[in-house]
């Protein structure tokens, strides 16, 4: 049993559904609430096996039923989205207060935005303490959204601090959010929340994840100490050309922020 799990979560971490698939489903018919989840997780999302909301529906209510907090979390979304089962914004949020109880990160980043949105000092108040939490607990989105909360401010509850956005912007960075790399590499390049106008730095910041050799390439001759206008404008130059054969669906705010860093 010890081997098949360790396995199975290897296989899942590598992302290789084909042989994940039958030691998650042998170990999620022994009852193992995790194993549950992951079973219900790859028919939810079509990993490897035909996509089944109904049946994902009933392994994840079960691994939850067993208090597995990742299980909770996700049944809450599956209830608020209607996937699976009837929409129910009520057995969602009860949901996501048990998974958030735990420490669970994607609950709480979940119920965070859900208090933001209700308005009311009190509400934003506590919706910001839950994001923070789930920021500090792994959840890279919480980080990009925290970000763009303290960039833009969220009046009449906050007035808008592009300084306080620089530091959530690197604990999303460390926890592989691009959006918080973009927004990063806006600030940069308009010398906002006390960060100096440095368009290497736009370059390097929005490139974070890109490990391209070129790009690798780039970064090292844009890490000279006084790097040359030439290269700056050249690598920008490559990055755009790259990015307009990306045919990825793009947020507002990303067209925004590379029109930004287009500019002469």
């Amino acid at each position: 049993m010890q081997d098949a799990a360790r396995a199975a979560r290897n296989a899942l971490k590598q992302q290789d559904y084909n042989k994940a698939l039958p030691l998650v489903r042998m170990l999620a018919a022994k009852s193992s609430p995790e194993f549950e989840y992951d079973y219900g997780r790859l028919l939810l999302r079509g990993w490897g096996v035909k996509c089944d909301t109904k049946q994902a529906f009933a392994l994840i209510s079960k691994s939850a039923a067993g208090s597995y907090a990742p299980a909770q979390s996700l049944l809450g979304d599956m209830y608020e989205a209607g996937e699976g089962t009837e929409t129910s914004e009520k057995k969602a949020l009860e949901l996501w207060q048990c998974a958030a109880a735990h420490g669970n990160a994607s609950a709480e980043h979940r119920l965070g935005g859900y208090y933001i949105g209700l308005g009311k000092n009190e509400n934003f108040a506590h919706g910001l303490e839950l994001l923070k939490s789930a920021a500090k607990h792994g959840d890279g989105e919480a980080c990009t959204e925290l970000a763009y909360i303290y960039y833009e401010g969220k009046p009449p509850y906050l007035n808008k601090d592009p300084k306080a956005a620089v530091p959530w912007c690197e604990l999303g960075i460390k926890n592989r959010s691009g959006e918080s790399a973009l927004l990063l590499a806006r600030m940069y390049d308009h010398g906002e929340g006390g960060l100096p106008s440095n368009r290497a730095q736009a370059f390097l910041a929005a490139t974070t994840f890109d490990r391209s050799p070129e790009a690798q390439a780039w970064k090292v001759r844009l890490q000279k100490k006084v790097p040359s206008k030439s290269d700056v404008d050249a690598a920008m130059n490559w990055y755009l050309a790259k990015r307009s054969t990306n045919t990825r669906e793009q947020t507002a705010e990303d067209t925004d922020m590379w029109d930004i860093l287009n500019r002469k």
